[in-house]
């Protein structure tokens, strides 16, 4: 396995055969977690064969919130960024939503899960602003509680109809927002209305029909976003929940090793404390028998005396 400053070198010679990186839960990475995060950027900037980038539990704080702005802004490569379950607060994700107002790659972006549970609504403004000029993202995935949710989901699924008008080869100019357009340098002028009746009527059963296309496709985007939004918040709960319980399971483990480290030790205790009183007990019996010994030995010393002073008489 190589080590977290030989994968950063490997980004940074832009090895073609590098397209995916996944970090997620890096420990190494996680050590040093804002220096590795500059670095990674750093590496980044120049980098253009790495499509994936997950970054999902490493530990990222907010003050590296700006290094990744800045590498959105010059990487022009990158297509899916996942930033869950790390430190990124207000103004971190302030920084990043702008820089998407110059990235033209990045489809997807997931920031769920930060250590701010409540994401301020500066974020939420901020990217409702940067959907009025960006129409790349087509995939957001956070967790907001905001009146602008319905707003952005809408610009974000204009957003997937307008790659997909593309991708087909297709006019999606009418579809572009006012901020896009300027960006681009495209002046639109929406079609006059036509001084021939049948024509009108023509054009506008077309819009008409273009309209109920586009609407549906709208509903349809919007339903898979609201989907993918949902699988993402459940698959985010049974992280948290396999998390919790599999640091219940350690806590138990760690208390039940405590206690059978308290029962050893307290029955090696007992059992030095019976050697110790066997100890003594032999100890004082040994010493009761050398007494009994010396006593017999003085009787039998006294007998002889008595025995030889009659004798003499």
């Amino acid at each position: 396995m190589k080590t977290t400053r030989q994968v950063i070198e490997q980004v940074a010679s832009n090895d073609p055969s590098l397209t995916t990186l996944d970090l997620t839960k890096n420990a190494s990475f996680c050590m040093k977690s804002y220096d590795n995060t500059v670095a990674l950027c750093e590496a980044l900037m120049k980098n253009t064969h790495i499509k994936t980038l997950i970054l999902s539990q490493c530990e990222i704080p907010n003050t590296a919130a700006v290094n990744i702005a800045e590498t959105l802004d010059a990487n022009t490569a990158l297509d899916t960024l996942d930033l869950s379950q790390n430190s990124l607060a207000t103004d971190g994700l302030v920084a990043i939503a702008d820089s998407l107002l110059r990235n033209k790659s990045v489809a997807t972006l997931n920031i769920t899960a930060q250590s701010q549970k409540v994401l301020g609504e500066e974020v939420v403004e901020k990217f409702y602003t940067v959907l009025d000029t960006n129409i790349t993202l087509v995939k957001l995935l956070w967790k907001i509680n905001s009146r602008r949710a319905g707003e952005i989901n809408k610009k974000i699924t204009r957003n997937f109809e307008i790659q997909k008008q593309k991708t087909a080869g297709r006019d999606y100019i009418p579809l572009l927002p006012a901020g896009a357009l300027v960006a681009l340098g495209i002046t639109y002028t929406p079609p006059k209305d036509h001084d021939d009746d049948e024509h009108d009527d023509a054009a506008q059963k077309e819009a008409a029909r273009q309209r109920a296309e586009q609407k549906a496709a709208e509903e349809a985007a919007a339903k898979k976003l609201a989907e993918e939004q949902g699988k993402a918040a459940a698959e985010q709960k049974a992280r948290e929940e396999a998390a919790a319980a599999e640091k219940a399971a350690a806590e138990k483990a760690a208390a039940e090793k405590a206690a059978a480290e308290k029962s050893a030790a307290e029955a090696a205790q007992a059992e030095e404390a019976a050697a110790e009183e066997a100890l003594k007990k032999q100890k004082e019996e040994e010493e009761e028998e050398e007494a009994f010994d010396r006593k017999k030995a003085e009787e039998a010393d006294n007998s002889d005396t008595h025995e030889n002073g009659a004798a003499l008489a």
